[in-house]
């Protein structure tokens, strides 16, 4: 083990949440055999003050032989911990902590419940799935299972997840039913969403839509049309735009796009705006993606530019290269976040590169 990885292992038994955050972020890259033995020495250490950290470690370890240890940290009367083992769980994916998890869905503590679930979902593991249905019944932990069987995404979720969609007096779990519903891919569940259309609540009605729209889903197509010329909440106009640009219906709706991405007040709206644009042709939109490089908001600038590199704008992608070697590293970690590297294995823009890898 090297000096930094003993001084940070020793900072993480410091009193100061701060010293042990800072300990957290520097050992997250240093993870070899000797750091994870050393958590596990600490959580067999009761009342060490870095047991949260060092569980949340071991789980990014992703080894499996860090489950024992976490199986018996997971009946500690302690709901935090119970909690971040869990998690640890949903990073691992070790089926063996497969029935834990399913008997945590009873826990006593909904963070706990919500943390299972998801961890049951990570597993993608079919024993899960009779479970997490008979969460769909409990109104603090319906949305969280509904996701959670989306994951697994057997087909037996299709029809409580229809009949939560349609009957649920929660307007979040209808659209959480129906986000679900567009996860599991599957023919019979895109069809069933259609019917969402029908709902009456705004956020519901939004939800619907952008699933037809990233499940590309033709035949809501003159659905779409008629509830954008009718809907008056501006909202559901602009889901319709997107959804029907990204079923290759843009052009029609290029003026809404455009006219919503520089003049709208809600940067949401304009962050949504962008999801629609990066749909249509380069050349029409690289001029006004290229102003919203100047928002006045961080995230639509960030959206802007990963549309502009998905769009394979030469220009930007070789304007943040030049930054990589910025002496500010705030510029640095800006264009880092960019993810433009992940987009060039991603969406196929390995030709900007021009053939040189040093470079």
């Amino acid at each position: 083990m090297t000096d930094l990885q003993q001084l940070y292992l020793e900072l993480l038994g410091h009193e100061s949440d701060s010293v042990r955050e800072e300990a957290v972020k520097h050992l997250l890259d240093m993870l070899d055999a000797e750091v994870v033995e050393a958590l596990l020495q600490n959580v067999e250490e009761p009342g060490h003050p870095g047991l949260i950290e060092s569980i949340w470690l071991l789980g990014k370890s992703e080894e499996t032989r860090v489950s024992e240890a976490l199986l018996r940290l997971f009946q500690n009367p302690d709901p935090q911990i119970r909690e971040v083992v869990a998690g640890a769980f949903a990073e691992i994916g070790d089926v063996r902590a497969l029935q834990a998890l399913i008997e945590a869905l009873q826990d006593e503590s909904p963070n706990v419940k919500d943390a299972a679930a998801i961890a049951l979902g990570e597993l993608r593991d079919s024993r899960a799935v009779e479970p997490l249905i008979a969460q769909l019944a409990d109104p603090a932990a319906q949305q969280v299972a509904a996701w959670a069987l989306a994951m697994i995404g057997d087909r037996r979720a299709v029809e409580p997840l229809v009949d939560a969609m349609h009957n649920s007096e929660d307007p979040n779990m209808r659209g959480m039913a129906a986000r679900a519903l567009g996860k599991l891919g599957l023919p019979e569940a895109d069809r069933v969403v259609l019917d969402g259309l029908a709902d009456q609540e705004e956020g519901v009605l939004i939800e619907v839509i952008r699933v037809l729209g990233e499940r590309r889903c033709l035949t809501a197509l003159p659905h779409l049309e008629k509830l954008f010329e009718s809907s008056e909440m501006p909202r559901v106009k602009l889901a319709c735009a997107v959804a029907l640009a990204r079923c290759e219906q843009g052009e029609t709706y290029l003026p809404f796009l455009l006219g919503t991405l520089n003049s709208d007040p809600d940067w949401g709206a304009r962050l949504s705006a962008i999801m629609g644009l990066r749909e249509l042709p380069y050349e029409l939109v690289e001029s006004d993606l290229r102003k919203a490089l100047d928002d006045t908001h961080w995230l639509v600038q960030k959206t802007a530019a990963r549309s502009l590199l998905m769009l394979q704008d030469e220009e930007l992608y070789m304007s943040l290269g030049n930054f990589l070697g910025d002496e500010d590293e705030d510029i640095m970690q800006a264009v880092i976040e960019t993810s433009f590297f992940e987009l060039l294995e991603e969406d196929g823009l390995e030709g900007l590169l021009d053939g040189d890898e040093e470079e």
